[in-house]
């Protein structure tokens, strides 16, 4: 009898754990308005179910609470066509432009960064061309910040595992920069972790 008292707790355990993750703090589909962003471009308009950048240029978008703190973002981003030097960008634990984290995606490979006031006032994380994001391809990421520890998941593979060994930023929205490129984003939810 006992050990089965055991056996009921840990699975309640786990069905706890499991539901905690699914708790959604912000989603968008793009069927509406704009109205829970703040932008720095009129060029960013949702069309068709998604938010759309249409041209190679620049533009910021963000959403969410400042004092958001451990959290995951999950988002389909499909570069359309980058200019010299594009990226893609998904900010995240930012409250204002250039003073948080980001991750930049590029046809040639990606970079995860900690930003500290200009785009290139920054402590590079990771660079690497282990995996590479041509225009067209979609890209389904997943960032997950917990504490000190970031982890950055696309298209079903482990980008970025590890803490920021300054552990400077704690919270903050989230957001979206086309960096001299051209984008589409579709379906953004953010769980509270």
């Amino acid at each position: 009898m006992r050990r089965w008292a055991v056996v009921l707790v840990f699975l309640f355990s786990l069905t706890v754990l499991s539901c905690a993750e699914k708790i959604l703090v912000f989603e968008d589909d793009f069927s509406g308005s704009l109205d829970q962003w703040q932008y720095d471009s009129t060029s960013w308009h949702i069309d068709n179910g998604a938010l759309i950048f249409p041209n190679t240029d620049y533009g910021n978008i963000f959403a969410g609470d400042e004092n958001w703190e451990n959290y995951a973002v999950e988002a389909e981003i499909l570069p359309l066509k980058y200019g010299e030097w594009g990226s893609v960008r998904l900010f995240f634990r930012m409250n204002k432009l250039w003073f948080g984290y980001g991750i930049a995606f590029n046809p040639d490979g990606y970079t995860v960064h900690r930003l500290e006031g200009n785009w290139n006032l920054n402590l590079v994380l990771k660079d690497s061309a282990s995996m590479t994001f041509p225009p067209g391809e979609p890209i389904e990421v997943r960032v997950e910040v917990i504490d000190n520890t970031i982890t950055i998941i696309a298209n079903d593979e482990i980008l970025f595992d590890d803490e920021d060994p300054d552990d400077v930023y704690f919270e903050g929205k989230f957001g979206f920069r086309a960096d001299n490129t051209a984008v589409e984003i579709r379906n953004v939810r953010v769980y509270k972790l």
